[in-house]
C-alpha cells in the first residue's frame, strides 16, 4: 500500500505489522510479512525479492499512540490543530500557529554514573514495569525494584544502572540509547517514553539518535536530554568509582561533568563499556552538548527489549 503524505505539513508512513530492526527484511516478490520499519528507517527496494528496513535521517516519523479520539501528537496540539488526514488510524495535520511543525528545541549534554535509573523505582509512570537494575557487576538483574540506590547517602544501597543501557550505531545517521530527561509533565509523562532526537549543529546536523528516557536529574533543564554514555562525567552522583573499584576521588572516568577528552581513554574502560564510550567520538564526532530538536514516537522494540519497559 502507497501512503503519502497529503501536504508539506503532514507526516506519516504506512505500515502494517510489527515494527522491522534496521536492515530487517520489510517487502519483496511474495512477501506477506511487516512492512513496518522502526522509527529512524524506511523500506528500500533491494532487489526484486527483497526490500530492507535501511536507516533513513528523512524517514517520516509515526508520532506516539494517544487515547482515542485525541490527534496524534506531538504534531497535533489542540485547540490549534487542523487535521488534514487519517492514515493507518493515526490522524495527522498541523499545528497553525506553531512555524516548527512537529518539533520541539532542546540541548543534549552527557553523563553516566552508574547510579540506580529513576524510572526503576516503582509508581513512577503507568508501565508494565520499571527501568530494569542490576547488581554491581552491571549484568545480574535485580527484581526487588524498591532496592536501594547505590548512590543513596542514607543507606547502602545495593541497585546500579545496568551496563546494557549505552548507546550504539546502526549506521553512520542513526544510533540508539537512553537518556535522563526533564520535560513538561515530570516522571509521569516521560518515564520509558521514547523520542527521537535530530541534532541541529555542525559537524553532525541532520544525525539521529532514538533514546529511551530512563532517568530524570536535579541537574538536568527543561527540554535537555542528558545521554548516557560511558565516559559522559559523573555529574552530581557517582556509584562508577565503587562498581568499577576506581581510585577515591576520580569522579568515575575524566571531569566530573564532560567526561574524557579523547577516545583513546576508552581503552582504559571495562570490555563491556568501550564500545558505548567510543561511540561518542565515532557516531557523535567529539560534539559537545550539541544542540537539536525532538519528538515523541513509539518506544522501538530494540529499546523495550534491553530496559523492560513499556508505557501502557
Amino acid at each position: 500500500m502507497e501512503c503519502t503524505p497529503p501536504d508539506e505539513f503532514s507526516y506519516g508512513q504506512c505500515c502494517h505489522g510489527e515494527d522491522i530492526e534496521a536492515y530487517g527484511k520489510c517487502g519483496g516478490k511474495d512477501w506477506t510479512g511487516s512492512t513496518c520499519c522502526m522509527v529512524g528507517t524506511s523500506c528500500k527496494e533491494i532487489n526484486e525479492w527483497v526490500s530492507l528496513c535501511e536507516p533513513d535521517p528523512t524517514a517520516p516519523i509515526r508520532p506516539a499512540a494517544g487515547p482515542v479520539g485525541v490527534h496524534g501528537k506531538p504534531w497535533c496540539k489542540p485547540p490549534n490543530c487542523v487535521v488534514t488526514e487519517v492514515q493507518g488510524g493515526y490522524k495527522w495535520g498541523y499545528d497553525v500557529v506553531n512555524d516548527e511543525v512537529g518539533t520541539e528545541k532542546g540541548v543534549t549534554t552527557r553523563y553516566y554514573d552508574c547510579c540506580k535509573p529513576s524510572c526503576s523505582w516503582p509508581g513512577k509512570a503507568s508501565v508494565t514495569q520499571p527501568v530494569r537494575q542490576c547488581s554491581v557487576d552491571g549484568k545480574t538483574l535485580l527484581t526487588d525494584f524498591s532496592a536501594p540506590s547505590a548512590c543513596q547517602t542514607d543507606v547502602e544501597g545495593i541497585s546500579h544502572m545496568c551496563e546494557a543501557q549505552q548507546p550504539w550505531a546502526v549506521s553512520d545517521v542513526l544510533s540508539y540509547g537512553f537518556a535522563a530527561a526533564a520535560l513538561p509533565g515530570g516522571e509521569s509523562v516521560s518515564c520509558c517514553a521514547c523520542y527521537a532526537i535530530t541534532f541541529s549543529e555542525p559537524p553532525i546536523r541532520g544525525k539521529q539518535i532514538v533514546v529511551q528516557v530512563t532517568n530524570t536529574g536535579a541537574d538536568v533543564g527543561s527540554n535537555q536530554f542528558d545521554l548516557q554514555i560511558p565516559g559522559g562525567g559523573v555529574g552530581i552522583f557517582d556509584a562508577c568509582t565503587n562498581m568499577y573499584g576506581l581510585p577515591k576521588g576520580s569522579n568515575g572516568w575524566g571531569k566530573k561533568y564532560g567526561g574524557i577528552d579523547k577516545i583513546e581513554d576508552c581503552d582504559t574502560f571495562p570490555e563491556a563499556l568501550q564500545a558505548g564510550c567510543r561511540w561518542r567520538f565515532e557516531f557523535l564526532l567529539g560534539a559537545d552538548n550539541p544542540k537539536m530538536t525532538f519528538v515523541e514516537v513509539e518506544c522501538p522494540k530494540v529499546l523495550t527489549d534491553i530496559t523492560g519497559c513499556i508505557r501502557k
